[in-house]
């Protein structure tokens, strides 16, 4: 049996948890709900691909989701998976593997931003080079249609140059990808002989399912945006403003770890920032799930560290509570979090 659509995103996201987290983990995790609990959740349990994967989904969508599961017997009331919905789930896993480019934690709002530029830059492109200034533009977006108007103007090339140095880049990203990733890209691009495709309308074409197609192209945005500048694709990686390697942090966080950098304190950062004390402690944790150099040791000593991963790996659980009680309440939950945060970078 093979689950399709966002059942199946639902049931693999639930086998991670372990029921060990609700329907509503699932809801927060593809809007992309930048909350402490949200964004460790996503690091424990390997979901950092799917943040803010569908950040327009409902929350009735996912619950209608997960209940249809239930329906199927594929999991239990405490959302774990049935023998059956392990079996549901290698099945999907096999005909609709996750691209491990998949990465919307690091690449979600610079992809959509990328995509959308790129898209009004092709359509742009190929109707200048036909001759056609006049035509109804793929997106409204103001700053797209500015950024478009900056990018030609800048450009050293003619039109045709252009089109052509667009064509070869393009060319060269998708000739290592399989036959329908490449088609998916394609044609989801406008061009004056074609409107792009909608995922329902590819998902007749490719014979795939809708919501598997739109998570493989967000990972060849990902993987785009990932590989442009290492792979020279001159006009490619000026499709996002994103900086090269920079840490995925929230910017709240980013504010946090300047002050931390100029040797200030959790409780100077506190002070400075005028947040409450556990609002800058999810920051800590945050900046440690990401940066492998940042110093836990002034929150947490190595043999702390061991003791909390210890006790992880003995109950087999990551919930905090079960954690705090096995080690006799010795640690905060700040200080597990924290340990959980290094333990799974």
């Amino acid at each position: 049996m093979v689950v399709t659509g966002y059942s199946y995103i639902c049931l693999l996201c639930l086998d991670r948890f372990n029921g060990e987290r609700s329907f509503s983990a699932i809801y927060h995790l593809l809007r992309g709900k930048k909350t402490s609990q949200t964004l460790q959740d996503m690091q424990l349990f390997g979901l950092s691909g799917f943040f803010s994967l569908f950040p327009q989904i409902n929350r009735e969508t996912i619950e209608d989701a997960c209940r249809s599961l239930e329906t199927k017997k594929l999991i239990g009331n405490n959302g774990k998976l049935t023998s059956s919905g392990k079996e549901a789930l290698h099945h999907s896993l096999t005909a609709m593997p996750i691209p491990k480019e998949l990465n919307s934690w690091k690449h979600g709002r610079g992809g959509r931003e990328a995509w959308v530029r790129l898209s009004l830059l092709i359509q742009t492109v190929t109707h200048l080079i036909r001759n056609k200034s006049r035509f109804l533009p793929v997106t409204s977006d103001e700053d797209a249609q500015q950024w478009i108007k900056s990018f030609l103007a800048e450009s050293n090339s003619d039109r045709a140059g252009l089109a052509l140095k667009l064509n070869e880049e393009l060319n060269l990203f998708l000739s290592g990808k399989q036959d329908f990733m490449a088609e998916l890209f394609v044609y989801r691009l406008t061009t004056p002989e074609r409107a792009g495709l909608t995922y329902d309308q590819l998902a007749e074409k490719l014979e795939k399912d809708p919501v598997y197609l739109e998570l493989c192209f967000w990972s060849l945005m990902h993987d785009l945006l990932e590989n442009a500048v290492a792979s020279n694709a001159v006009l490619l990686s000026k499709l996002s403003r994103e900086v090269p390697d920079s840490l995925p942090l929230t910017q709240s966080a980013k504010r946090t770890y300047m002050l931390l950098k100029q040797g200030k304190s959790k409780e100077d950062a506190c002070k400075i920032r005028n947040l409450k004390m556990s609002t800058i402690e999810d920051h800590l944790v945050e900046i440690a799930m990401q940066d492998p150099s940042f110093n836990i040791n002034p929150y947490l000593l190595q043999v702390e560290k061991e003791e909390i991963a210890e006790a992880i790996e003995h109950l087999k659980t990551k919930q905090l509570k079960n954690i705090k009680e096995h080690l006799d309440h010795k640690y905060t939950y700040f200080q597990i979090r924290l340990g959980m945060a290094v333990a799974k970078r």
